[in-house]
């Protein structure tokens, strides 16, 4: 067990949780568009701590493996 404070999800947009066995679904978010207007820290590698996703085997200024997911989908009236 931690020691930790539990986290405010109340004021997430989108979210669906659980608390005290309940499921809380939270208001929607508003819909985005263009995925470009969003903010990404992309390439700022600078905010990342890249120390501590070293390759082991690998050597030199590249040996950092980073792996950034931004699911996304698609509206429900998209077609095909």
């Amino acid at each position: 067990m931690t020691d930790r404070q539990p986290l405010n999800l109340k004021p997430i947009k989108g979210l669906v949780w659980r608390h005290n066995g309940e499921i809380v679904i939270n208001p929607g978010r508003p819909f985005i568009r263009s995925l470009d207007d969003l903010p990404l820290p992309l390439p700022r590698h600078d905010l990342l701590p890249l120390d501590k996703y070293r390759a082991p085997l690998v050597r030199g200024p590249y040996a950092f493996i980073v792996t950034i997911c931004t699911p996304t989908s698609l509206p429900s009236t998209a077609t095909t």
